[in-house]
């Protein structure tokens, strides 16, 4: 799997049903960052969130504590239409 290192993410959905604890088929926050991080991804959307997140003002938590100049990290939603080039 070294090999996704080596690629130019700019963006990636990755699983996040829990702000500390992961289960056996979801990751919480801390694993998806080190995940995002590792792929130096450029714009982040966490999906699979359960009811414990509250959109909105988890989004600004995210955006303030966890986005950089070169990662942008927020919740998606249903229905998200992400644009990017291919």
């Amino acid at each position: 799997m070294e090999w996704l290192l080596t690629l130019d993410v700019e963006v990636l959905v990755v699983d996040c049903c829990h702000w500390n604890t992961p289960t056996y088929s979801h990751m919480a926050l801390p694993q998806a960052l080190v995940l995002a991080r590792a792929l130096k991804a450029r714009r982040v959307y966490l999906t699979g969130i359960s009811c414990v997140f509250s959109h909105l003002a988890d989004n600004a938590t995210l955006r303030r504590d966890h986005s950089t100049a070169t990662m942008e990290v927020q919740l998606a939603q249903d229905g998200q239409v992400i644009d990017m080039e291919l």
